[in-house]
């Protein structure tokens, strides 16, 4: 399969594996390879530089390119636009150039879709361009019914929490209180409740669609800043070696 990958002709063979949302590289945006000196430190909020810890997510046998999502925010906390206009998104995007500045422009930096995120639990039912917000959802069973959770969403699961990584290190002790984090926030960083998308809610001015630390993807108005910047990036398959 050939094409192109951020403006770079690729060629890859087309293989059955596909890779679990979740698999972890480690991947240093700013070279444009994948790297081996991870550190945990790397994982604080608010660092946006050197070997970082990614998830690969919604992959396939067709895609030539993986997408990557942070396991951190590259700034803990913002506004998505401090005067409360959620589909001006200048603001968002001028922050997140600001933090990925030094990254390969061929990576293109950008937010998760609450579309990508819904794909990722296998929530099928939401559509970001006309569901509202009665069709908020926690991840794990991909309900809007308060009484599975944020306490009862993984303690009675033999596997754990499949969709941890997903709101990983956004609060203190998250994975005692909620069954999340494959590492919680950590005392020299920023504690946060999540990170944004680049949906707004159709029907709930002047809020966007965040990924929540109760494993939910749920509302914030774009106001306030309670939320954070986890970038997504998208590489050619042929920078992960297996």
């Amino acid at each position: 399969i050939c094409g192109y990958i951020g403006g770079i002709s690729e060629c890859i063979e087309k293989s059955d594996e596909v890779k679990e949302s979740g698999t972890i590289v480690y991947f240093n945006p700013e070279t444009g390879e994948q790297c081996s000196n991870y550190q945990e430190e790397n994982s604080n909020n608010d660092n946006k530089e050197g070997c970082m810890k990614w998830y690969i997510y919604n992959d396939s046998s067709d895609s030539m390119a993986y997408n990557l999502l942070l396991d951190h925010n590259t700034t803990a906390v913002t506004a998505w636009n401090s005067k409360g206009n959620n589909k001006d998104t200048s603001e968002i995007n001028a922050k997140l150039r600001e933090d990925t500045k030094s990254w390969q422009d061929n990576l293109n930096a950008r937010l998760i879709s609450a579309n990508e995120v819904a794909q990722i639990v296998g929530n099928n039912d939401f559509n970001s361009k006309i569901s509202g917000f009665d069709k908020w959802f926690f991840f794990q069973d991909s309900s809007n019914n308060e009484s599975t959770g944020p306490g009862n969403l993984c303690k009675d699961l033999d596997s754990g929490c499949k969709y941890a990584w997903l709101y990983d290190r956004t609060k203190d002790n998250c994975k005692e209180e909620y069954g999340c984090a494959n590492n919680a926030v950590g005392s020299n960083s920023t504690v946060h409740y999540g990170y944004w998308t680049s949906d707004f809610i159709v029907d709930k001015f002047p809020s966007i669609w965040v990924v929540n630390n109760r494993g939910n993807l749920t509302d914030q108005n774009a106001a306030n800043a309670l939320r954070g910047i986890r970038p997504v990036i998208t590489i050619p398959k042929s920078l992960i070696s297996n």
